[in-house]
């Protein structure tokens, strides 16, 4: 064991702790929102900051991403496969109805959205395996030129989790924190999620029908 430990120092490796956000000092001005603008509790929220812990493999995709760094040959099979188009027919058999719902009040094909939703997150079935209050957090604390970009995704994500009664330390989605069927950041789930299927609440993480309204409003928003 000791030669074991001895390997390590000589190697320039060591065993460290993961740092919680309270250690970083961009955390306070987050905190602070919460409490001033949002009405959180300040014990609570700090709570979240201690049990939450920073990721550097999240700075570090954010700098590189797989989009940037792979040729198209290598970056197609990540999203285009037998199995995929498969899964893109049986969704829109499935959801035909909404789908055309969603093509008529919005006017995007219906194919246009469930390809979308294919290539975000394999129809719900790859949401994500990044904690996303890790990874909003960690982007937000470090000095990177879009931290205060990660800042308020961040507040915002805290904000929506919490009034929409879910679990702000558990969820999953990317290493950037987008979420849900549909991948969209905090900001983009406020500005252009729907409750598609009229049913109260607007659920883009296990309803797959708001998450095609939601894509259908988006592109009709944003896509020119």
């Amino acid at each position: 064991m000791v030669r074991f430990f001895l390997i390590l120092v000589l190697s320039g490796l060591s065993f460290t702790t993961a740092k919680n956000f309270l250690e970083f000092p961009r955390t306070e001005a987050v905190i602070q929102t919460l409490v001033d603008e949002h009405g959180f509790d300040r014990t609570e929220v700090e709570r979240w900051m201690a049990e939450g812990s920073y990721r550097e493999e999240s700075v570090t995709n954010i700098a590189a991403p797989a989009e940037k760094t792979k040729s198209y040959v290598e970056y197609k099979p990540m999203f285009l496969s037998w199995l995929t188009i498969h899964q893109g027919k049986k969704f829109l058999e499935e959801h035909q109805s909404l789908l055309a719902k969603a093509e008529a009040t919005y006017g995007v094909p219906a194919e246009i959205i469930v390809a979308i939703i294919g290539i975000e997150s394999r129809y719900g079935n790859s949401l994500g395996r990044h904690n996303t209050f890790n990874a909003l957090g960690s982007l937000a604390v470090t000095e990177g030129r879009r931290a205060d970009y990660f800042q308020r995704e961040w507040i915002k994500f805290i904000v929506h989790t919490q009034a929409l009664g879910m679990d702000t330390l558990s969820i999953k989605g990317s290493y950037a924190g987008a979420t849900g069927f549909p991948q969209f950041m905090p900001t983009s789930y406020e500005a252009y999620a729907v409750d598609h299927d009229e049913d109260g609440d607007v659920d883009i993480w296990s309803d797959a029908v708001d998450a095609i309204g939601s894509v259908a409003n988006y592109l009709r928003k944003t896509v020119k």
